[in-house]
């Protein structure tokens, strides 16, 4: 996810936010990141972090 610290897609969206600030766009990126995120939370049939247990002890 583009750093050295493996993190949840919330969390690499607050971040991102943090560092760079919010726009008239943001809140549709994050919207559109969480369908992603279901969405291979669906195809996976199970949540995705689930494969990187480390990632929710960040």
């Amino acid at each position: 996810m583009c750093t050295k610290v493996n993190m949840t897609l919330e969390k690499r969206l607050i971040d991102i936010m943090v560092r760079r600030g919010a726009h008239e766009n943001t809140v549709y990126h994050i919207k559109e990141a969480q369908k992603l995120k279901q969405e291979i939370d669906e195809i996976l049939g199970h949540n995705v972090y689930d494969l990187f247990p480390d990632i929710l002890n960040n």
